[in-house]
Order: C-alpha cells, then structure tokens, then sequence
C-alpha cells in the first residue's frame, strides 16, 4: 500500500487479523502514532505479544484478544485499517460490520483488504472500493469509508 492512501505516519492503525503483527508493526516502523492488533487464537497472541515485547512498542500499542466478527465498541476510531482474514472462510463481510458498527471507522478510513483471489466480495454501500491487485492465489483490495 504506497502512496498516500496507504500511508501510515501519523495514523491510528488497526492490524485486523493480525497474527503475529508483521503488518501492523511494519506500520509502527513507517511512523504509525497507535497500532491496535485483534487476533483470538492463543498461540498467533503469544507471538504476537513477543514481537511487541522484542521490538519495545508497547507503549504505542494495544492488543485486543477477540473475534474480529464481535469487536468491543471504541470511542477512538482508525485512519487505516488492514484486513487480512483466513481465506474461504467468509469472515470479511462480518468483519467489515463490526468495524462499522462498532465505530472503529474514522471518516475517510482506508482499508487494506487481503483475501483469496477467488472469493467474491460485495462492499457495503459505505465502502468505496479504490483499486484490485492480483497476485498468485491473493487478491489485495483498497478501500476508503464513505
């Protein structure tokens, strides 16, 4: 994601997915102000933690050990959000819904969307859809909230 859209320095970042963190905290790296990481499986949490824990950035981020269909409400929404759901599972749509519902979503909020180059995506109605990349089985999506 390069360019301005994807642009991390001075955002509020959610690493939706996150695994073990590579995502988000390449965006501490590039200048994010806030990393906040969702993952639920135990043992992607443990890496996770390490990593933080090895790269000293505790203090600009936030792990939350939760299902990306069921966030917690927040009262401090994110300027880019990365999306990287197990592929053929079809976890982006309820995901995408609890980052709305859950006012995760700062106006202008740009997500970075993984998926399997084969699944079908309908956007909601408040999601412009930027640009598609292919690239072997993956499909990276860019969207901006509307």
């Amino acid at each position: 994601c390069h360019g301005t859209m994807g642009d991390p320095g001075d955002k509020r970042v959610a690493d939706v997915f996150a695994g073990t963190g590579a995502m988000g905290l390449e965006a501490l790296s590039r200048g994010a102000e806030h990393v906040t990481f969702v993952e639920k499986h135990q043992r992607s949490l443990s890496i996770l933690k390490v990593n933080i824990s090895l790269l000293k950035c505790e203090k600009d981020t936030d792990v939350v050990a939760a299902s990306a269909r069921n966030l917690p409400s927040t009262n401090e929404p994110y300027d880019l959000i990365f999306l990287d759901p197990p592929y053929g599972k079809r976890l982006l749509e309820p995901a995408l819904q609890s980052l709305y519902e859950n006012c995760w979503l700062k106006p202008s909020c740009v997500i970075v969307i993984e998926a399997g180059r084969s699944e079908d995506f309908i956007p909601p109605a408040w999601l412009d859809m930027v640009d598609e990349r292919t690239s072997g089985k993956t499909k990276i999506l860019l969207a901006r909230v509307i």
